[in-house]
């Protein structure tokens, strides 16, 4: 005779778990509930599927599960509003005990946070339909377990898997959220993340030994391809951004790294221990472009300042291990890797303090020429990056004062004012001094921002469609 944990207690004379019978099924409490009420409507012949049953049998149990849901209506304290019934039918359908059994879960107001979609939740990435652009609270935990397997357990050879898990998340950021939730990415916009990433790092370091050298980013013979690129290219432009002015120079450079983003990493980025998924976006380009999964936007969006430590953690971290020579280096590795470079733009300060009229943009109150402290607007620790559009000039107390934080939406306003009224001024005294601008993607990036936060911005941003008002340059 088989084993069958339901056969052992269906033949018990006094059953506690009791709730009904029939002559086909007997219905009991489930032993671990999801809700009160609970109860598993079980045929009492054994059988795997409830499709193997007779078609008397079948009305049978059919007819005790409505009994069964009238009585739990009317005699459980919660008084359930609605239920989710029916079967696992199949291991892979989630079946545990290889006798077929139907579940009446009682539904109470409030027992989750959106019940809609109900049974579609049995697969949480094609459940919510309603909201395709926003990812689940199913999506968001396995969107961060991923990440986590990715960077402890994926095999990395070079830092290029790092680069492109930023180049990712930056994207997602500074993209308007997908209606469709699925957002297409240019293999070309990683291109040139990539080579805004490897510009700095492609400079010469300086070493604990007293050696200037090009950092080792490869577990190879040879270090990675980019940074050869890129040490030529910083040889005939000054700056970043001069580079990304050159036309046609630029146009090839970001065709030859597209093309070594799709050798690797694009396909392998996703593989762990072996094995590839499809967690992100399905391994394949579609018009020369990846498509993130439904969701995954989302993910990248909301748990932003998450990702971006972890990648950077072990970037920097395979970074030393590939160039002993950084440790008790003159230079911090990390501030090299990532830092901030707005001390290499003390041109943008004069265009700015004309703006401000000497005062500190967050009082208000006058600052001695000299005085002022270049600030971004969007904390460095929140959106690594250096655009010109997001600085401001500050008195010393009030850049001590933001910190890390966010101005009050009303200075927001008047940031979104500013960048709207002297948007082309900016970018011009920008682009003399090779500082990297874009009023587009500042405005962005700051909308997330506040509404990351929990700061509702519509109001603000609804400002950014009007007409500038008489409002004063201070």
């Amino acid at each position: 005779m088989f084993d069958c944990t339901f056969c052992e207690f269906l033949g018990e004379p006094k059953l506690d778990r009791f709730v009904a019978a029939n002559q086909a099924a007997t219905a009991v409490l489930d032993g671990y509930p999801v809700s009160e009420g609970h109860t598993l409507v079980i045929p009492n012949r054994h059988v795997g599927s409830i499709f193997e049953l007779r078609g008397n049998e079948q009305a049978d149990v059919w007819s005790l599960v409505a009994e069964v849901r009238d009585k739990l209506k009317t005699s459980l304290a919660g008084e359930p509003e609605g239920f989710n019934i029916g079967p696992n039918d199949g291991v892979v359908a989630g079946q545990t005990v290889g006798h077929a059994h139907i579940h009446l879960i009682p539904r109470y107001p409030g027992d989750a946070p959106d019940p809609r979609g109900g049974i579609r939740w049995v697969l949480p990435r094609k459940a919510n339909y309603w909201q395709p652009d926003q990812a689940n609270p199913f999506q968001q935990v396995e969107f961060l377990g991923f990440v986590q397997s990715l960077l402890e357990r994926g095999q990395f050879v070079s830092t290029y898997k790092f680069a492109l898990l930023q180049a990712l998340a930056d994207l997602s950021l500074e993209s308007e959220p997908d209606p469709g939730g699925d957002l297409s990415i240019p293999l070309r916009s990683i291109a040139g993340k990539f080579l805004a990433y490897y510009w700095c790092q492609a400079a010469p370091f300086h070493l604990s030994s007293g050696e200037l050298t090009v950092l080792r980013q490869n577990q190879g013979p040879a270090n990675i391809a980019l940074l050869r690129i890129l040490e030529e290219s910083r040889k005939e432009f000054a700056t970043f951004s001069k580079l990304q002015r050159s036309g046609a120079r630029w146009s090839t450079l970001v065709s030859q790294t597209a093309s070594q983003i799709r050798q690797m990493p694009l396909f392998k980025l996703q593989t762990i221990g072996g094995k590839q998924t499809e967690t992100l976006y399905p391994n394949q380009l579609v018009q020369g472009s990846i498509v993130l999964g439904k969701g995954v936007q989302d993910c990248f969006r909301r748990f932003y300042g998450i990702v971006i430590r972890l990648v950077r953690r072990e970037w920097l971290e395979m970074v030393r291990k590939l160039n002993p020579g950084t440790i008790g280096a003159p230079v911090d590795l990390e501030e090299f890797l990532f830092g901030s470079q707005r001390n290499l733009w003390p041109g943008i300060r004069d265009v700015l303090r004309g703006i401000q009229g000497g005062r500190c943009f967050f009082c208000t109150r006058n600052v001695p020429t000299g005085q002022e402290q270049l600030d971004h607007f969007i904390p460095w620790s929140l959106y690594p990056n250096d655009l010109a559009h997001n600085f401001v000039l500050a008195c010393r107390v009030c850049n001590g004062r933001k910190s890390d934080g966010l101005a009050e939406l009303e200075v927001f306003e008047r940031w979104i004012e500013r960048n709207r009224r002297f948007e082309r001024e900016i970018q011009e005294k920008a682009e003399a001094i090779g500082l990297p601008s874009n009023a587009a993607i500042s405005a962005k990036i700051a909308a997330w921002a506040y509404t990351h936060s929990g700061v509702s911005i519509k109001e603000a941003a609804a400002g950014s469609d009007r007409p500038p008002s008489s409002r004063s340059r201070r």
